[in-house]
């Protein structure tokens, strides 16, 4: 029997005023009183960005990653949505509307159903995405031991390693002062939230790194990741 792999996202989110939405026009008022009637007002404004985006992804694809016609599948603009999917993985993003402040809103972009993690080692692959990605995020098929993660750190007894985590052991965030990445571990997931320096093949690396002193000795379901050649 196959046994399931981790599955692999990089994240990322970036906060900017409603008024420089293409669409929102100076007389424009963001609706009041409503989360929905104003999230849905912030991606009619959005739809020409999403539409500018999807295009401005789609040239940098085909430029720099040499993908050819046939190896697009796009969607959107679609209520505040697009996409664009290729052999290695698929491209998302996506406005959302800040409902703790109304005038904000945010650009969520992610990459999803990558192939092969040796492309996010290819130059080409990062001087696309290194700008828009922050976080890594690594789910698995089955739940993690996170009291037996905590123990192991703190046995570890490092003092160049912290560690926090709740009184019930159901997340704990795990940083060393050897990389700029935190991990963040929950249940079925794992995130690497990288400084803003970072690049995606940096997020891998710091995770590959933490996962190699953190996780490794203790059974990770699915076992770890691997980047195998390109």
């Amino acid at each position: 029997m196959t046994q399931e792999k981790p599955i692999v996202s990089f994240l990322g989110n970036l906060r900017q005023p409603a008024k420089s939405l293409t669409g929102f026009e100076k007389h424009h008022r963001i609706p009041a009183g409503s989360d929905s009637k104003a999230a849905r007002f912030i991606r009619e404004r959005g739809k020409k960005d999403i539409e500018h985006d999807l295009d401005a992804m789609f040239k940098q694809l085909r430029d720099r990653l040499g993908y050819k016609r046939r190896d697009f599948f796009i969607a959107g603009p679609i209520d505040g949505t697009g996409s664009i999917q290729v052999p290695d993985f698929e491209y998302r993003v996506q406005i959302i509307h800040d409902t703790m402040q109304p005038e904000f809103f945010f650009w969520e972009r992610t990459v999803v159903s990558i192939s092969s993690l040796a492309i996010v080692t290819q130059p080409s692959f990062q001087s696309i995405f290194d700008r828009f990605l922050s976080s890594m995020i690594v789910e698995f098929p089955e739940p993690l031991d996170i009291p037996a993660i905590i123990d192991h750190v703190e046995d570890l007894a490092d003092n160049n390693c912290s560690i926090d985590y709740d009184r019930d052991a159901t997340w704990c965030e795990i940083g060393t002062s050897d990389t700029n990445a935190k991990m963040e571990i929950r249940a079925q997931q794992v995130m690497i939230n990288g400084a803003t320096s970072m690049g995606v093949a940096d997020l891998l690396h710091s995770y590959l790194h933490l996962q190699e002193r953190f996780l490794e000795t203790i059974d990770l379901p699915g076992e770890g990741l691997r980047v195998s050649p390109a």
